[in-house]
């Protein structure tokens, strides 16, 4: 966080923030973490994991992280805006998506497993 504010505070400088309002912003931004976490935690509190309203606000969640990995912090990090290939970004969202397909195939396999060595007993 420190690194945050300290680049946040270096920005303003440039853009003649008044010093006030440059405090005010990294005391501000960082403290909305927590707030907003906790704010989401009591609207997810009482929503069942297997609901679709919850599995649609987490998957909203991971893809736009992956949306802000690939396509706004690679570039960045390469400084060139023709780094962002489309072959590159489907390679990072296969090398995501097919772990999390063969850990969901494997979890119903290893359930319907335990179903029929309990019925055979």
């Amino acid at each position: 966080m420190l690194q945050l504010g300290t680049t946040v505070s270096l920005a303003m400088n440039v853009l003649s923030v008044s010093r006030a309002k440059a405090l005010m912003l990294c005391i501000g931004v960082p403290l909305g973490i927590p707030i907003a976490g906790t704010f989401g935690a009591f609207l997810l509190a009482n929503l069942d994991p297997e609901s679709p309203a919850f599995i649609a606000i987490i998957s909203f969640g991971a893809a736009a992280l992956m949306y802000l990995v690939v396509c706004e912090l690679l570039v960045e990090a390469y400084g060139n805006a023709d780094a962002d290939k489309w072959y590159i970004t489907m390679q990072f969202f296969t090398g995501f998506l097919v772990p999390v397909f063969l850990q969901v195939r494997g979890s119903e396999v290893h359930a319907r497993m335990r179903r029929s060595s309990t019925h055979t007993r």
